[in-house]
């Protein structure tokens, strides 16, 4: 497809031709993402290029625990619950997320199979950042895989800090 899109105050016109033309453009989600802040400016720019902008409606699964992922997603508007099931078929939410969020991550850079099941608690939308695409940018840059592994490292260790200074 052909797009043309509207230009910011001084900008020119930027038209479009191809697969690209297919993408909407997302708002600057990339540059927001807690994911993302220890990423330097030109890796995150290249990570939002790749991102597509979907919306999620209350009450729907975005992600199953137990399936292969597919994508990282960031939440730019919206809840969303991270439900672990377990064997005896009752779920228990672990985790709530909203704007500036992401879920998939780890599974994704790790190669699991999802460890929970994500449902949107209320409608919003998400930018997807899929797999294949991920691929593609970390052979082209190799040190953003490098980058991007210390960034969930250092949230894993200051998640896991705030959770010890809870306890009594």
């Amino acid at each position: 497809g052909i797009t043309l899109s509207a230009p910011q105050a001084g900008d020119e016109p930027v038209l479009t031709i191809g697969a690209a033309a297919e993408r909407p453009m997302a708002p600057n989600v990339a540059e927001r993402a807690a994911l993302f802040a220890y990423l330097p400016p030109p890796e995150r720019a290249a990570l939002q290029g790749t991102l597509i902008r979907r919306a999620m409606q209350s009450g729907e699964t975005v992600v199953k625990q137990g399936a292969e992922a597919q994508s990282i997603f960031l939440i730019e508007t919206g809840v969303v619950s991270l439900m672990r099931e377990r064997e005896d078929g009752t779920s228990v939410e672990v985790d709530r997320r909203g704007p500036g969020d992401d879920f998939g991550a780890v599974a994704v850079l790790s190669g699991k199979p999802l460890a929970v099941s994500v449902r949107a608690l209320t409608s919003g939308a998400i930018h997807e950042l899929r797999k294949s695409d991920i691929t593609t940018l970390f052979e082209a840059q190799p040190q953003l895989k490098v980058d991007l592994e210390r960034a969930l490292a250092k949230r894993t260790i200051l998640h896991r800090n705030a959770a010890d200074a809870e306890q009594p």
